[in-house]
């Protein structure tokens, strides 16, 4: 296991560097193996130098650390860094994980650092294991941070919270102790977005027709595409599916055919609720995250209600935005968050051209709201419409745009955020001035 803990400096734009670089190495078969501990101070280079200068006297100084003094630019000490895992973990072991203390370190922080100085990050950057996800699934007790999980293990604080290095080590003894309670670790976090199949068992489902005749008891394997089983059922009965019910009497009708048997489904069948992890649901239902203040935002269409609630606990979500037509009723959404501990902000969105002049004051209200949480708070917010991308696309944009970002860092934000390859085309046809008449940034 290798724990890092980043510490990072932001300016009064919200741009963010990386100043302290700390990795502990833990060697699970032998945990008391001594392996040198790697830290560096990291000098940021785009953030102006009289904050930076600020930054490291306030934080550092009241420890009689000159940070600032021993910094390098943050290229070198990725270089070093590289190195030293080279060294230390990948010439001795085939497998290894990450470990952080949330998962703004590896999601949020280090992506948005290299591609600040144009650096590809190797793939094993890509997943690692929150702890503080690992110790609530463990212990069954929610914390808030490190300093609750410290204490409810009654383990002792050392050295200075808030110092990179010191946190890194009080990481690693929460994890020795996890081990000694017996805890497989595993990933919780990634921001891969290669889909994979689910490895969930076998059920029995049983399958009423569309003659509403018979029934049929199926083995069914949640690999199984909804079209497969259809065609099996179809071979042997001679009809085609209408619903789907468990043992027990769920139902799951909607959509089905569109669908691959995924874990909305088999959560629904209530089983193999324990198999399927976080991971999975990310796999399943990917979103592409983009940071923004100190917070991720990503957009998606209209979520399935019955889908919510996986998307919450896999993203960790803490804000929805509902953009919202005449025709749209935000009553779905409020019964599928009802018990979701998350901040729901509604918005009236109608795509005039120009933006509706009603909806405006409220659209400009929202943005600005929302635009104060994302830079004060580590917010994972979602953005939805209920038909496509393109209310969402637009509200993303305007959110950017309020940032402070260009029109161009904007697009390219949006298409980031889209997983687009390039600009499609009907960006360049929906967000044109008159459309934007009245938007005053």
């Amino acid at each position: 296991m290798v724990v890092i803990d980043f510490e990072a400096c932001k300016d009064e734009t919200g741009l963010q560097e990386i100043t302290e670089f700390p990795a502990i190495v833990l060697n699970l078969s032998n945990p008391q193996e001594h392996i040198p501990h790697f830290h560096k101070y990291v000098l940021p280079t785009k953030i102006d130098p009289t904050t930076v200068q600020l930054y490291f006297n306030k934080k550092y100084g009241r420890w009689g650390i000159n940070a600032q003094e021993e910094a390098l630019p943050f290229k070198v000490v990725f270089e070093e860094f590289l190195q030293y895992m080279q060294v230390h973990v990948l010439d001795k072991s085939t497998e290894f994980s990450f470990v952080t203390c949330g998962d703004w370190d590896l999601k949020t922080m280090l992506p948005a650092q290299c591609s600040l100085l144009g650096i590809t990050p190797p793939e094993y950057f890509s997943r690692w294991i929150n702890i503080k996800d690992a110790y609530v699934q463990f212990y069954n007790h929610k914390i808030t941070g490190m300093m609750a999980m410290l204490s409810g293990l009654m383990i002792e604080h050392v050295g200075n919270h808030h110092s990179g290095i010191d946190d890194a080590m009080n990481i690693k003894n929460v994890v020795l102790a996890m081990l000694c309670d017996k805890y497989n670790f595993d990933y919780t976090a990634s921001n891969s977005s290669e889909r994979k199949r689910l490895p969930v068992s076998f059920q029995v489902l049983m399958v009423q027709n569309s003659d509403h005749a018979i029934q049929h008891p199926f083995v069914v394997s949640f690999e199984d595409t909804a079209e497969g089983l259809n065609q099996k059922v179809s071979e042997l009965t001679g009809t085609q599916i209408a619903s789907f019910y468990t043992v027990e009497g769920n139902v799951f009708t909607n959509d089905w055919k569109k669908l691959k048997i995924n874990p909305v489904l088999a959560y629904s069948l209530g089983e193999e609720f324990n198999t399927i992890t976080k991971q999975d649901i990310i796999n399943y239902l990917p979103l592409n995250w983009v940071p923004t203040g100190l917070s991720q935002v990503a957009i998606s269409k209209q979520p399935k209600k019955s889908q919510v609630p996986y998307i919450i606990q896999a993203y960790q979500v803490t804000h929805i935005v509902t953009l919202l037509d005449n025709k749209d009723g935000g009553k779905g959404m409020r019964q599928a968050l009802r018990d979701q501990s998350v901040q729901w902000i509604q918005t009236p969105m109608v795509l005039d051209d120009p933006l509706n002049s009603i909806d405006l004051p409220f659209i400009l209200d929202s943005i600005k709201s929302i635009s104060k949480i994302l830079q004060t708070q580590k917010a994972v917010l979602l953005i939805h419409c209920s038909d496509g991308h393109l209310r969402s696309s637009l509200f993303f944009y305007l959110l950017q745009r309020h940032q402070g970002l260009s029109q161009e860092q904007a697009i390219h934000s949006l298409i980031q955020v889209r997983g687009l390859q390039e600009q499609p085309q009907h960006i360049q046809t929906h967000f044109g001035p008159s459309l934007l008449e009245g938007i005053p940034f």
